[in-house]
């Protein structure tokens, strides 16, 4: 929760912005078709209340996306302690079999799992490099970043950086 994102969000779409838990929002059940949580849940301190608050706010058969890092993915293996999603505002974390398991136990059925990618840029991912250093790929990026012109590294291409996505469906 930011109030300053909050802030510009407001000045683009009015008040249509919410500044808030999902809990504090206050929305009547069975409103939504679809609710998605990208790069959410791994921030929610209590996952049984939050997934409650999901499931009470979706219709019946209604949908739910899930974007969230993978602790299974291969980027997560082959960056070990240095894998950039282990951040302390992580509270929990997340694989194909972990996830299906809360929403099992939070009244879903899980219906597809999958590698997801983001669209991001050379520079973009330099930076997590150098915020999040690794004793290869740190050096390695920085060197590259030299070379490269600067309208390739604004460039955005899909990149797999260890997440996956989720859906899964509400019982009617």
């Amino acid at each position: 929760m930011s109030e300053y994102s909050s802030r510009l969000a407001q000045q683009k779409f009015g008040d249509k912005i919410f500044n808030g838990t999902l809990e504090q929002a206050h929305f009547a059940d069975k409103t939504f078709d679809l609710i998605t949580l990208s790069d959410l849940l791994e921030h929610i301190r209590d996952l049984d209340a939050f997934m409650n608050e999901v499931l009470r706010v979706l219709k019946p058969s209604g949908l739910l996306m899930i974007v969230t890092p993978n602790a299974a993915s291969f980027s997560c293996r082959m960056m070990g302690a240095k894998w950039s999603h282990y951040k302390a505002e992580h509270l929990h974390y997340f694989s194909p079999v972990t996830i299906k398991a809360l929403l099992k136990k939070s009244g879903f059925t899980p219906l597809r799992s999958k590698t997801s990618s983001k669209y991001l840029n050379l520079s973009y991912i330099i930076n997590q490099f150098r915020i999040y250093r690794h004793p290869i790929f740190t050096p390695l990026l920085i060197g590259i970043e030299r070379l490269v012109p600067r309208s390739i590294k604004q460039a955005n291409f899909p990149i797999i950086c260890g997440e996956m996505l989720v859906l899964a469906r509400k019982p009617s």
